[in-house]
């Protein structure tokens, strides 16, 4: 009801404020209903925190400060310890696109301890008892209220990521959504796995670690057929080798492996001679492989060339 309503607004130029939002349900106006839930009230916590790349970091589409608990990073009640309610938080974004100039993140849970001794406030001798008399003229206070320890998360060191499959996929355009993301680590970067399982909870995607040389042998030169998409930090990313990506789903043969190889080919990531020379260059290490049949696997190859060279030619 309009008449019942107050606006919450936002003031111009205020970047970093918190706010409580209040509610009560009044039903005293409202005749020939029932009144139960009637006085209910209710609050929720209001931020405004204008930043890019903020910690802690947004998850599930909801962003909190983090604040003062007196519990263990399982969950277990700390002893000694008191519950202060402070809140901490920070903006990681140093203005520039991407987060290689970001600051670092910190871990949460942080490392909280109890209490520390108690101390006189005036001589600062030991007693026992907090809040009572002591000395001369003192209280009887705790010498450190309670520590809080946060400690940077590990930073990748120099290595790089290499996206396969649907990764590739979505990235380039010829598909709109993948099932999940897969990437080889090549060298594989410091801290990568920790970075792993965050993206992981906090994005609700699955990454797994496959590619081509999981199912064939590594194609000379794959390295250097990779596109290079950009580098961030210390982590180089590409695309792996579209000649070695075709090779392994024509060897595993689904359709949808199928439908990928030919688009991969309309889009020019691969010529159809050096798919040919690949696969020539690998054959002889196939034997590695037992779950591969080699003559199958190089009809497929053959089957595929001609199906594309077949279409060249009626489009011209």
């Amino acid at each position: 009801l309009k008449a019942n309503q107050i606006v919450v607004s936002a003031v111009t130029g205020v970047t970093d404020k918190s706010t409580k939002v209040s509610a009560t349900v009044d039903m005293t106006n409202l005749p020939n209903v029932s009144f139960t839930g009637n006085n209910v009230s209710g609050s929720a916590d209001l931020y405004i925190f204008l930043c890019a790349n903020p910690w802690p970091t947004e998850v599930n589409g909801t962003w909190n400060p983090w604040v003062d608990k007196c519990t263990d990073g399982a969950g277990n009640p700390i002893s000694g310890c008191i519950n202060y309610n402070y809140k901490f938080y920070y903006c990681r974004d140093a203005g520039q696109p991407g987060t290689a100039d970001d600051l670092p993140a910190v871990i949460d849970p942080a490392l909280i301890l109890g209490s520390s001794n108690l101390i006189c406030s005036t001589d600062g001798s030991t007693c026992s008892t907090a809040g009572a008399a002591c000395g001369t003229n003192g209280t009887c206070i705790w010498n450190v209220l309670k520590e809080s320890y946060f400690f940077r998360e590990a930073i990748p060191q120099a290595g790089c990521i290499y996206f396969t499959g649907g990764a590739s996929a979505l990235l380039i355009g010829w598909r709109s959504s993948t099932v999940d993301i897969d990437i080889r680590l090549d060298p594989e970067p410091l801290g990568i796995f920790q970075a792993i399982a965050k993206l992981k909870q906090e994005l609700d995607i699955n990454i797994e670690l496959a590619s081509p040389q999981d199912f064939l042998p590594p194609l000379p030169e794959w390295r250097d057929r990779s596109i290079f998409i950009g580098r961030y930090g210390e982590i180089s990313f590409y695309h792996y080798d579209f000649t070695a990506q075709a090779l392994a789903k024509i060897s595993r043969g689904y359709n949808r492996d199928i439908d990928d190889v030919q688009a991969m080919y309309e889009q020019k990531l691969f010529s159809l001679e050096k798919l040919r020379d690949c696969f020539e260059a690998i054959s002889s290490e196939l034997i590695r492989f037992p779950s591969l049949n080699p003559e199958i696997l190089r009809n497929r190859v053959e089957k595929f060339i001609e199906r594309c060279e077949s279409t060249s030619e009626r489009e011209k």
